[in-house]
C-alpha cells in the first residue's frame, strides 16, 4: 500500500499543481485553452493563500488535488493523476475535506450528469461518501449535476 500524505499546498509547488491540471485538463469543462488556465492558476494562488487548495502526495510526486471553498460549502476542484487513479487518493482528498467544513454544513460539488460517461468515476465516489443529487446546471457550456452531503457528524468520516 502506498504512503498518501494529504496536506495544504505550498505556494512554491504551484507549477507542480498547475503541471497536473494541464495534464487532466480536457476531462474539466471550462479550462480548454491558456487563458482559462491562466485564470484558474490565479485562483487557485487565492486558494493556497486562504489554506483552501488541498493536495495529495506519494514521496515527492503530487498525485492528486483538491480546491475547496469554506465561505460557499463548496469542493470546486477535485483531480487524480492519471497514473494514479483508482488508488484511494480521491477518497484520502474527500475524508480530509469534509472535515474542514462544519459538520451541519451542507457540502455541495458539481459533476457530470448520469448519462455522460465521464461523470461515472466521480458520481461513484461521491455517492460513496453520501452525496445525494440536486438541480442540474450548466456550467462552462456543458450539462452537469450538483451534488450535496447533507450534515453529518465528523466521526463518520474520520
Amino acid at each position: 500500500m502506498m504512503d498518501i500524505e494529504v496536506r495544504q499546498l505550498k505556494a512554491n509547488e504551484v507549477d507542480r499543481w498547475m503541471n497536473l491540471v494541464r495534464l487532466v485538463k480536457d476531462e474539466f469543462p471550462g479550462l480548454e485553452d491558456e487563458s482559462a488556465l491562466f485564470g484558474y492558476r490565479r485562483i487557485l494562488i487565492k486558494n493556497q493563500e486562504r489554506s483552501t487548495a488541498l493536495s495529495a502526495w506519494i514521496d515527492d510526486t503530487l498525485v492528486g488535488v483538491l480546491l475547496y471553498a469554506l465561505s460557499i460549502n463548496k469542493i470546486s476542484f477535485l483531480a487524480v493523476h492519471p497514473k494514479y487513479r483508482k488508488k484511494g487518493i480521491a477518497s484520502k482528498l474527500l475524508h480530509a475535506v469534509i472535515n474542514e467544513f462544519d459538520e451541519t454544513a451542507e457540502i455541495t460539488v458539481t459533476t457530470f450528469r448520469a448519462d455522460d460517461a465521464r461523470g461515472d468515476a466521480p458520481r461513484k465516489l461521491y455517492f460513496n461518501f453520501g452525496f445525494q443529487e440536486s438541480e442540474m446546471v450548466v456550467s462552462f457550456n456543458a450539462p452537469q449535476q450538483v451534488l450535496v452531503l447533507k450534515s453529518r457528524t465528523k466521526k463518520s468520516h474520520e
